[in-house]
């Protein structure tokens, strides 16, 4: 087959062509990579991207903010990182956030 044929084709079908198909198939990747908690340094590798700079562009080109203020933005991203910082502070025996330490 063609590289002209096979273009065509992943056009009819997809409504985009390869490389598009292939980023966003890359970004929805990312995406759950980053729900998971990844750093994004590993999640631009993991994803097949050069540089954490190159993936941030993408990333920001196709939701309108940076990897890291969709991490921030997103709930269920943010709920294992409480989780542990709630366990890290009950092993640590230091107050948790809303907790008032009271000197005697």
């Amino acid at each position: 087959m063609s590289d002209r044929t096979l273009t065509r084709l992943c056009r009819a079908e997809l409504g985009m062509s390869f490389p598009q198909w292939r980023t966003q198939l890359r970004l929805h990747h990312a995406l759950r990579l980053l729900a998971e908690g990844t750093p994004v340094t590993a999640v631009a590798h993991q994803c097949g991207w050069a540089s954490s700079s190159a993936f941030i562009d993408v990333f920001r080109r196709a939701f309108g903010h940076t990897p890291g203020t969709h991490r921030a933005l997103s709930p269920t991203a943010a709920a294992p990182r409480r989780a542990l910082r709630e366990t890290l502070d009950r092993t640590s025996g230091s107050p948790g956030p809303g907790s008032r330490r009271t000197s005697i």
